[in-house]
């Protein structure tokens, strides 16, 4: 007699892949004639910054935060009273994606603090 073996049932792994970095809801709030509150979200944790300044060269940032979050939010101070301000976010996800957002801008307030 002859013994025949049956092959064995394949096993497969899936794997989802990494959801891609997105940014969301960038905006400025509570602006004043010396400061500024610049917020948006992500879809995954990742860190955050903000890189602002007078022209779209920027020259001035916010530290990196190493806090992984979906929410990010960062208050801009010692502005100059009457002045436009461009800005851009960038977060960074734990798999190393960077994503920067395109240029954005808002004016101080006239109003002395």
């Amino acid at each position: 007699m002859t013994a025949s073996a049956e092959p064995a049932p394949a096993s497969f792994v899936v794997t989802q892949p990494a959801a891609t970095l997105q940014l969301s809801g960038i905006q400025t709030s509570s602006i004043t004639a010396t400061a500024a509150t610049i917020s948006w979200a992500t879809n995954v944790p990742a860190s955050d910054q903000v890189q602002y300044g007078k022209t779209t060269a920027y020259g001035l940032s916010t530290t990196v935060s190493a806090t992984m979050t979906t929410t990010h939010s960062w208050r801009v101070n010692a502005l100059v009273r009457i002045t436009t301000y461009h800005y851009r976010v960038l977060s960074q996800d734990g798999l190393g994606h960077l994503v920067v957002s395109g240029d954005f801008t808002f004016k101080t307030s006239p109003h002395k603090p």
